[in-house]
């Protein structure tokens, strides 16, 4: 094995440690949201659609989809789908 080819796998190995704590940071944020593990079983993320829902009913759709965002860490287009998702289930 030579030099670089050593130093390439710990580029990789850094770039997988990286992005691995950005995904732990995601699910922690999307748990936090729902009340921990228990509350991702329990439904308590009522409160987080009733707050998105009242935002949707004031005509804020993007401060609803970012709302949601933020409290979860979900991507914008996973975003988008689920607020309006909740809209056509619940507006």
């Amino acid at each position: 094995m030579g030099l670089f080819e050593s130093f390439d796998q710990d580029k990789k190995a850094d770039e997988i440690l990286a992005r691995l704590e950005r995904i732990e940071q995601k699910l922690d944020s999307i748990l936090e949201a729902r009340g921990g593990y228990e509350g991702a079983a329990t439904g308590s993320s009522a409160t987080l659609e009733q707050e998105v829902l009242e935002l949707l009913r004031d005509g804020r759709k993007i401060e609803a989809i970012k709302y949601y965002r933020g409290k979860t860490g979900v991507g914008l287009k996973d975003a988008k789908d689920w607020v309006e998702a909740l809209w056509d289930r619940r507006g």
